[in-house]
């Protein structure tokens, strides 16, 4: 379930957000509602949500400044602005500065589904690639000995793309070029593995 936090400078439209869509059926769940940008920036300290919706015009601080400064709080912070049509233009500059998407008041419980469905999918690519990195990068800490192997093992089977194959032998110390060779080294054991060693 993702995170949600609501945020409407008018008490009633904020009342009305958080009540009337089934948000457990989207995937998420309200982890808090503020009636300021100021209240909001409190609350991605304290809950860390994943996501944000706010108003754009709000009084004090912008739904804008709101995006801007609860990026810096937590960098992966997804941000959906809500304006009225006579805001479109400032909502457009919103996505420009890393805003997911905008809603037009009032929002459409159809386009609400589609831009969360969308929102989930960027998400949950976003946290497997993240967790794909983390575990080579325990790869790289745990099993430095070899472990140029098992990567030309990878790339050779197509399981990692030439890009991170030579981003990864770049953090070992390898610098590989468009010329760079490798020789394929193959035993014979009870296990029937291939082993595979690099030639610089």
């Amino acid at each position: 379930m993702l995170k949600l936090i609501l945020v409407d400078d008018e008490w009633i439209i904020l009342k009305g957000l958080e009540t009337t869509y089934d948000w457990g059926s989207m995937g998420c769940e309200v982890a808090g509602t503020a009636t300021s940008a100021e209240a909001a920036l409190e609350l991605i300290k304290e809950k860390q949500p994943d996501v944000v919706i706010t108003d754009i015009q709000m009084q004090e601080m912008s739904g804008l400044e709101l995006l801007e400064k609860g990026k810096r709080i937590k960098e992966d912070l997804q941000f959906i602005i809500m304006s009225a049509y006579r805001d479109f233009e400032y909502a457009h500059i919103a996505c420009e500065r890393g805003a997911f998407s905008y809603l037009l008041k009032p929002i459409e419980e159809e386009k609400l589904e589609q831009v969360m469905g969308e929102l989930q999918k960027k998400i949950s690519k976003e946290t497997a690639l993240q967790k794909e990195h983390e575990n080579w990068r325990q790869l790289l800490l745990e099993e430095n000995i070899g472990l140029s192997g098992i990567l030309l093992q990878k790339y050779f089977k197509n399981m990692i793309s030439s890009e991170e194959f030579s981003r990864l032998m770049g953090l070992m110390g390898y610098e590989l070029c468009d010329t760079s060779c490798f020789a394929i080294v193959c035993a014979v054991f009870q296990t029937c593995e291939i082993y595979v060693c690099p030639v610089f």
